[in-house]
């Protein structure tokens, strides 16, 4: 960690108790509490997904977070809201049909939001049976998540190219405030890396040369924009 400010390193270690450490995505500083917080895992077998969290003060000195997933299995690192009063990630409920054909592999079908003050978790957004959650972000307000929902073919093979077992994309949002049913505000055949700027909402889509393209979607006028490119950042 730097400080900007006086130019001096703090080292912080999320993976502390690995038996093979690796570097696990820092989710940001909390506004709420101060603290940084990061995903962390075993890192045994590093194509794994991230297993729980913990956060770090000032100093570096370390915590472990209990998620408290429960029967969820987490299937995606965590989120910081932008407020920092909670934490976001993806997990698989068991009790909830899968794609056809994934075996082990590591869905993620419901979001999962953690209160950093309290220490519970709750589910916020779930996709259909048998589809699955690819990606989702967060308004700068926290009143919305929005997210990508895949709804595969009855062939889908997850470990190898699987464009064409994909039938759509649903871009989705459900109001946090208001525990609102999933809007489906478009379908597209790629979408990633979800992100709003202003009113509107940015993703990156590709085409079958493997052309990488930003696509945006308004929902207030219902306009859409396609350009050449990769989605980096909302500039301020």
């Amino acid at each position: 960690m730097l400080t900007l400010a006086d130019g001096t390193y703090t080292t912080i270690q999320p993976n502390a108790g690995a038996t093979h450490p690796g570097y696990f995505r820092v989710a940001g500083q909390s506004k709420a509490d101060g603290f940084i917080y990061t995903a962390q895992g075993s890192c045994t077998q590093c194509d794994a997904p991230d297993s729980g969290a913990a956060r770090f003060d000032l100093n570096g000195n370390r915590q472990d977070v209990d998620l408290n997933v429960g029967k969820y299995g987490q299937a995606g690192g965590i989120e910081l809201s932008p407020a920092g009063y909670y934490l976001y990630f993806l997990a698989r409920d068991p009790d909830q049909p899968a794609p056809a054909n994934s075996g082990l592999y590591m869905f993620g079908n419901v979001i999962v939001r953690y209160s950093v003050f309290d220490g519970t978790s709750s589910v916020v957004a779930r996709a259909n049976a048998g589809d699955f959650i690819e990606d989702y972000t967060l308004t700068s307000n926290d009143p919305d998540i929005s997210y990508v929902e895949v709804v595969p073919e009855s062939t889908y093979a997850p470990m190898g190219s699987h464009e064409n077992d994909i039938k759509q994309r649903l871009v989705r949002r459900v109001n946090l405030l208001t525990h609102s049913a999933p809007e489906t505000l478009t379908t597209t055949s790629t979408a990633s890396y979800l992100l709003w700027c202003g009113d509107s909402l940015y993703y990156g889509t590709a085409d079958p040369s493997d052309k990488s393209y930003v696509s945006s979607y308004n929902p207030i006028t219902g306009a859409t924009a396609q350009v050449e490119g990769q989605l980096l950042g909302c500039a301020p």
